[in-house]
Formats: structure tokens, C-alpha cells, sequence
């Protein structure tokens, strides 16, 4: 009976889960539901935002690139779903200490500890660092009944990851340019940098990553006051909302209306990018008391707050 109570104890105590594991546990948890919880709440404000009735053609023009703004959100947020969904399996598996939870959590630090080498990521590499060197010591390796074999095969793990990290920044080190971070002056923030400092659109086209020289071309498109610019941005899912921004920033940059006609696959975006323009004709009328500026506005049909009428009577305020 006492031999029976005895290794009952034991078995109990070799599978008490260690207060680190706890805290890695709920810390996985809360990640996942954040990311829920916000992908949710934006679902939620662009249904809200789908049905909402508007009394006049500005509340709606208005509501309308909201919704866009809002889906765009949600589009780029997107893809944290799988994380989100992964913290959240993994956070429960650990806090019940679940044999199978510790070897993914394992095999998944491995990888980010390879990308934070690649990446020379110093935050992560120190945070992946840590972790699976907690995850390996000999306690919490008992407290997941983890047999000798397999506790010193995943400990070889994080150092494939390590010398695989190195490898590879290696390689790209030598035989990709524009991916070089750090010891080349040929890296895409370089060109980037290059191409506004010196105007040259030309070093634009060297980026070889998507989203950062697309970033390039429109920020030379509203330096140079150029739309034609704008055309140059990627063929992708979101390249119609990446234009229509360009031609906006490019419009109120040149403070030209007429660039907004540019925006025809969305009517009310092209819309509000008018009321800027005129919006920005107005302040600029008041700032220089100059009622000549209020004649190159557009005006917007239904917008009462940008017309030519209220530009005149901002800039007679300024007279009295």
C-alpha cells in the first residue's frame, strides 16, 4: 500500500508542469486570442459598416473608404489566422502538458530561430534563444515524460537551425545583392534611399522585393508630382487600392483635381480624393488670404463642406 501511494506520488510529481512552462503557455495563448480577437472586431466593423445608411453623399463617400480601409486591414491581416490558431494549440498542449506540444513547439522555435539568423532578427534570435534552452533542460523534459532518445534528437535541432540560418545567409549574402542587410550598400533600402535622394526612378526597378518597390514608386511618383508613376505599381490583388492611394498622394502633393479622375475603378474614392484636393485649396486660400485659389477647386457634388461658395467665406472671415 505504501509502495502503491509512494509511486503514485512520484508518477503525480513527474508530471506537474514547471512555472515557466505555464507562463510560455498562457503567453501562447494570449497571442492567439489577440489575433482573433482583432481579426474578429474588424469583421465585425466592416459588416457594421457594409449595412450602415448614410444621409447624404459625403456621409456615404466617406463610409465607403472607411469600409476599404477597413478591408484592406483585414486582407493584410489575414494571414496571421494560422498563427493565431497555431498559438493558441500549442498554449493549450503546453499548460497540459502534452508530449506532442513540446516537440512541435521545439520544432517550430527551430525554424524561427534559423529565419531570426537569416534575417540577423536580434529580438528573436535572443527570445528563440531562451526558450528552447528552457524547453531543454532536464525538468521540464521530465515533466513531458521525454525519453533520453528523443530529448537529445530534438536537442540537436536548434543548432541545424543555427548552422542552416548561417548557410543560407550566406548564400544570399553572395549570390543575392538586393537581399544583402548588412556589409553591401546594394540592398533594397539602399536603393530605395538612392532613388528619393537623387530622383532617379531607375534604382527603383533594381528592389527586388515586391511590396518595398512598389513603396519606392510612389513615393517617386508624389515627389515628382508624376501619375504616370502610379501604373507602375505590381499586378496583384491590391494593386487597384495601391494606384488609387498613389494617384491620391500624387493629387494632393501637385494639388491637381484633375489626377483624381485618375481613380475610375472606384467612383467614391475618386470622390474623396477631389474633397482633399479642394480641402487643401481651401486651407491654403485662408493661410495666404488669397480667394483666387478657390477658384481651382473641382467641388464635389454633395459636399457642402469643399465648395468654391465656402473657400470665398473662409478667406472674407480673414478680412474681418
Amino acid at each position: 500500500m505504501i509502495h502503491n501511494e509512494e509511486g503514485s506520488l512520484k508518477s503525480d510529481n513527474k508530471h506537474e508542469r514547471p512555472f515557466g512552462i505555464t507562463i510560455i503557455s498562457v503567453l501562447f495563448i494570449l497571442a492567439g486570442v489577440l489575433e482573433l480577437a482583432g481579426l474578429i472586431t474588424g469583421f465585425i466593423l466592416f459588416s457594421s459598416l457594409s449595412t450602415l445608411t448614410s444621409s447624404s453623399p459625403a456621409e456615404k463617400s466617406v463610409s465607403q473608404n472607411v469600409q476599404s480601409i477597413v478591408l484592406n486591414i483585414l486582407l493584410t491581416r489575414l494571414p496571421g489566422l494560422i498563427p493565431a490558431i497555431l498559438f493558441l494549440i500549442l498554449g493549450l498542449g503546453l499548460f497540459k502538458i502534452r508530449k506532442w506540444a513540446w516537440i512541435a513547439t521545439l520544432v517550430i522555435l527551430s525554424s524561427n530561430f534559423a529565419f531570426s539568423v537569416i534575417h540577423l532578427d536580434l529580438l528573436s534570435f535572443i527570445i528563440c534563444l531562451v526558450i528552447l534552452a528552457y524547453l531543454l533542460e532536464g525538468e521540464v523534459k521530465d515533466a513531458f515524460s521525454i525519453s533520453k532518445r528523443t530529448g537529445s534528437l530534438m536537442q540537436k535541432l536548434p543548432i541545424l537551425g543555427f548552422i542552416g540560418g548561417l548557410i543560407i545567409l550566406g548564400y544570399l549574402s553572395a549570390f543575392s545583392p538586393g537581399n544583402r542587410i548588412t556589409g553591401s550598400n546594394k540592398g533594397n533600402e539602399y536603393y530605395e534611399m538612392q532613388a528619393l535622394d537623387h530622383n532617379d526612378l531607375s534604382l527603383c526597378d533594381k528592389i527586388n522585393n515586391q511590396s518595398q518597390r512598389d513603396n519606392c514608386y510612389s513615393e517617386m511618383a508624389r515627389l515628382r508630382k508624376d501619375p504616370e508613376i502610379c501604373s507602375k505599381l505590381s499586378e496583384k490583388e491590391s494593386s487597384e487600392y495601391l494606384q488609387d492611394e498613389c494617384y491620391k498622394n500624387v493629387a494632393l502633393q501637385a494639388m491637381n483635381g484633375t489626377i483624381c479622375n485618375k481613380i475610375i475603378l472606384n467612383k467614391t474614392a475618386a470622390e474623396y480624393c477631389l474633397s482633399l484636393v479642394d480641402f487643401r485649396y481651401i486651407q491654403e486660400a485662408e493661410i495666404e488670404n488669397n480667394s483666387s485659389l478657390c477658384e481651382k477647386m473641382i467641388e464635389v457634388e454633395g459636399d457642402i463642406t469643399t465648395t468654391k461658395e465656402h473657400c470665398y467665406g473662409i478667406v472674407a472671415q480673414r478680412d474681418f
